[in-house]
């Protein structure tokens, strides 16, 4: 038992230093994360669950405000050219334009344990995505979404209850209009 808190104190002390492109305040990155970090914009209040696996080379990952991934969550945001005839994709390391997007993660965002988000995904503001979903489209802000692929299951709140959140964490500009609610509304299920 002594040996593992050793192990565990020495992981802690000597876990990598990673150099994001912009880092808010009370950021928190779990242990054992692989992240390539250079293009990857945390915003405040981010936690990074333990074992994440952030990938991106020609494209960013851009994280909002008061964000939370559980363990486990996987993001890459580049695909390999597999259209070279001739070519194995291993030895392939010419890209094209549409084989790497952003990632963006609005604020407000929860994603559960073992998720994984693929290139040109928006998570939006205020949304849940459930342990375990792969997403490869946008979500839409305050749904609730899961399975693979992910599809939105429902909204988190009612439309009431988003305009009186966004009233409380939001600045009266920056709240949603009233076309946007009327479009979220068309996700919640009876």
């Amino acid at each position: 038992m002594l040996k593992n808190i050793i192990k565990k104190l020495i992981a802690y002390i000597f876990r990598p230093e990673y150099k994001f492109a912009k880092r808010g305040d009370k950021c928190f990155i779990g242990s054992n994360c692989i992240i390539n970090s250079a293009s990857i914009e945390l915003g405040n209040h981010v936690s990074i669950g333990p074992n994440a696996v952030l990938y991106c080379i020609y494209k960013k990952i851009i994280f909002g405000n008061n964000v939370l991934l559980g363990p486990n969550v996987t993001m890459v945001n580049g695909d390999h050219n597999m259209r070279k005839i001739g070519v194995p994709i291993i030895d392939n390391n010419e890209k094209e334009a549409s084989d790497d997007a952003d990632i963006i993660i609005e604020d407000d965002v929860w994603i559960g344990a073992n998720v994984t988000i693929l290139k040109g995904v928006t998570v939006g503001r205020g949304a849940v995505i459930a342990a375990g979903a792969v997403v490869t489209r946008s979500i839409p802000p305050y749904c609730v979404s899961g399975g693979i692929p992910a599809h939105v299951l429902n909204i988190r709140f009612t439309i009431e209850q988003v305009k009186q959140h966004e009233g409380i964490l939001y600045s009266e500009k920056d709240r949603m209009k009233d076309g946007q609610l009327q479009h979220l509304a068309s996700f919640a299920t009876k």
